[in-house]
């Protein structure tokens, strides 16, 4: 095991902090590179260092060193954070991306996740690109739906998808970061397809209350949504929605093992 700490952006959000966790459990030294004077409770054993991906200096200088960087990917800011990567000699890059990456056309995040990519590629870094598809934590989006209007106004709910668990998009970040030869593209998904309509039954029996899905147009779903998520977000969700119901969905090789059954009663209380 190399003794050159793994550096990880994003550190404080949802799948970097796992990706600490888990770095931290393998006896990996682990360098955070956060923003502002905030590293919100990150383990102490975690060296901090303070910078944006905006900074092509901070970055280069937190990258110095390191066996490998996890890259949460921030379009604004990539081809910046490629240059410091870049500058640094970073012998290997992570990057969270998405399913949607290697999608025909133009459709949701795909484009701006496939810039991500482009840019480490670009300065010839050594990438491994990992694609989820849908997390399973984008459907606590539903909790507001309910409270606000008493059931679940979606378009296409009897679309399949086999979303996956934070804590396995962690684990297979984690797995590339400390691997040799890690591939250049991972996919993943959740072990199940599933429908809205599926899940809403799933979450309905771990909450022990009714969740009624109303079947709705795309437009009328998106106004729903943008009640509850910012309006690009809800717009997101609705277009990668639609284009899964036109090209479908299948399971990847890759599947993790954490089921919806699991997550729904882990998140339960926030239907009740």
């Amino acid at each position: 095991m190399s003794s050159a700490p793994i550096l990880v952006t994003g550190a404080t959000g949802d799948v970097g902090r796992r990706v600490v966790t888990r770095l931290l459990r393998l006896g990996h030294p682990v360098r955070a590179l956060v923003r502002g004077s905030d590293d919100s409770g990150l383990p102490a054993d975690v060296e901090i260092r303070r910078g944006d991906l905006n900074d092509r200096d901070a970055v280069r200088t937190a990258a110095e060193g390191t066996a490998a960087v996890y890259l949460f990917p921030v379009p604004e800011a990539v081809d910046r954070a490629a240059d410091g990567l870049a500058d640094a000699g970073a012998p290997r890059v992570v990057v969270l991306s998405s399913l949607l990456a290697g999608a025909d056309g133009d459709v949701a995040t795909g484009p701006l996740h496939r810039r991500c990519e482009d840019a480490l590629h670009a300065r010839s870094l050594s990438v491994t690109a990992i694609r989820p598809g849908a997390f399973m934590d984008n459907d606590l989006a539903w909790a507001g739906l309910l409270a606000r209007f008493g059931e679940l106004p979606l378009a296409w709910p009897d679309v399949a998808v086999a979303p996956v668990h934070t804590d396995d998009v962690a684990a297979t970040v984690t797995d590339a970061l400390v691997a040799v030869g890690a591939p250049p593209v991972v996919e993943l998904t959740g072990p199940d397809l599933l429908s809205p309509v599926d899940r809403a039954a799933i979450l309905a029996r771990a909450a022990g209350r009714p969740i009624p899905v109303a079947a709705t147009g795309p437009d009328r779903a998106r106004e729903a949504l943008a009640e509850v998520l910012p309006a690009d977000v809800a717009q997101v969700v609705v277009e990668a929605t639609g284009w899964t119901a036109e090209h479908g969905q299948v399971l990847r090789p890759r599947t993790r093992p954490t089921g919806y059954r699991q997550w729904a009663v882990e998140r339960a209380p926030e239907f009740v």
